[in-house]
């Protein structure tokens, strides 16, 4: 049930729409297809952009001054943690 929430999480954060793969193991091909991309097996990226199939559309679905705000907030936890872990270091 995680994964059908998990990959929405980007599609309302970046400001664009994020196309969720209609696969649900995609870590497997994922790596294949990458192996067949070094070893020439497939000419190119957009001959693998062929073989995807999409499940769902995510659109994203906060305003961009809320994804703003959101994303200070994260920057400022993160400088937050970064700090501390100075400090005990």
């Amino acid at each position: 049930m995680a994964g059908r929430h998990v990959p929405a999480i980007p599609g309302r954060h970046p400001g664009h729409p994020v196309d969720v793969s209609a696969a649900t193991q995609t870590t497997s091909p994922g790596s294949a297809y990458v192996a067949g991309l070094a070893a020439g097996v497939f000419p190119g990226r957009g001959e693998l952009q062929r073989t995807r199939r999409t499940g769902r559309r995510d659109e994203p679905r906060m305003s961009g001054g809320q994804r703003q705000e959101l994303y200070a907030r994260r920057r400022q936890a993160l400088d937050r943690a970064r700090h501390r872990a100075r400090e005990e270091a």
